[in-house]
């Protein structure tokens, strides 16, 4: 209660300082939360039969981590497989082939990756590991790291109620699952003429291509259009071109 009281009156250069400590202690928190539900989780799985022994009999444990691979693979075909087939669709030949090129490079990784996180995932279900886990986890070393990691989760706990208000310090928290949208991102698509007589004489527009484009537009800063050919852009499909509604 001292400490926190304390904490209540820093100085807004005190509560500078201290916050890159009070973000280190919220990511222990939610690390230390984190690791109990999978801790929990696998230790329900271990209780299983067919999951705790695996690990146990060589024959089957290889067995079953192919069978796992080959699942996780297929998985990883398949969502690669729209992923390309969407490059194609939206962005022309060369986007998809592009993409393509990416998903071919990455297949050895992708099949490796595959096959340790099965593994892994069977070994952490196995039921002796999951007996033998908290001794491991309290001798040695391994006492004091862990010792270090609560007090750190104890001080991001405290400092989201005593160097600011709690809704700020949220913000803050809230602020950090945006990181992977910091940045520039670049979009290059092909749009191929229109073959209509009508448009090639001038009598008609012609026909509106929708470009697929993600980006959080409450938190961009600009937008720059680079194009060989004149273009025209609108937000929906079904507003006409060059109108002040074609910018809202």
């Amino acid at each position: 209660m001292i400490t926190l009281e304390l904490l209540g009156y820093l100085s807004p250069k005190h509560v500078s300082w201290i916050s890159p400590l009070w973000l280190l202690g919220v990511g222990a928190f939610a690390g230390i939360v984190l690791t109990a539900l999978l801790l929990l989780l696998f230790f329900g799985l271990s209780r299983i039969p067919a999951l705790g022994s695996v690990v146990e009999e060589t024959k089957r444990f290889r067995r079953a981590t192919i069978v796992g691979t080959v699942v996780v693979v297929a998985l990883l075909a398949v969502w690669a497989v729209i992923r390309i087939a969407g490059g194609f669709q939206a962005g022309g030949a060369d986007s998809g082939t592009d993409l393509l090129i990416r998903v071919v490079a990455l297949t050895v990784p992708a099949v490796f990756g595959a096959w340790l996180l099965v593994t892994i995932f069977f070994a952490l279900c196995s039921r002796r590991l999951m007996g033998d886990l908290e001794e491991a986890l309290t001798e040695g070393f391994m006492i004091y790291f862990l010792g270090a990691v609560v007090a750190l989760a104890i001080v991001g706990i405290a400092g989201t109620f005593a160097l600011r208000a709690p809704v700020e310090s949220w913000k803050i928290v809230g602020a950090l699952l945006r990181y992977p949208s910091v940045g520039t991102r670049t979009f290059e698509y092909t749009i191929e003429p229109s073959n209509d007589p009508k448009v090639l004489r001038g009598l008609e527009p012609p026909p509106a291509v929708a470009i697929d484009v993600q980006f959080r537009a409450d938190e961009l800063r600009s937008l720059t259009i680079d194009s060989t050919e004149d273009v025209s852009v609108a937000a929906l499909a079904n507003v006409p071109m060059d109108t002040p509604d074609s910018l809202e």
